[in-house]
């Protein structure tokens, strides 16, 4: 198999996982986080991953590499799952250069 099909079915065959978020063995929201690819096959390879309250989707953190070929972290704000990215983080830049504010 050619190594971008190898990459696309690689990509194809990863599925979803949800499990209850625990800190210190406590849950007092009752959060549930969910990680799942996101993406255009062969175009985009991506996680997500959501934080979700009685189903609802309050943050959501998207990883994947920008048109550079950077490793980008994408976050929502205020609690908002479903809204637009608020920020990006960029694990590779220098701390000071690292986050890009999107408001």
């Amino acid at each position: 198999m050619p190594k971008d099909q190898k990459t696309v079915s690689e990509f194809k065959a990863i599925r979803p996982v949800e499990f209850t978020a625990l800190h210190s063995g406590q849950n007092p929201n009752q959060t549930r986080i969910r990680v799942e690819r996101s993406g255009d096959a062969g175009i985009y390879h991506e996680v997500a991953i959501r934080g979700l309250k009685q189903g609802k989707a309050i943050a959501d953190v998207l990883v994947g590499l920008n048109e550079k070929g950077e490793l980008r972290v994408l976050v929502t704000s205020d609690g908002d799952g479903e809204g637009d990215h608020a920020i990006a983080v960029y694990p590779e830049r220098p701390r000071r250069q690292m986050v890009e504010d999107f408001n």
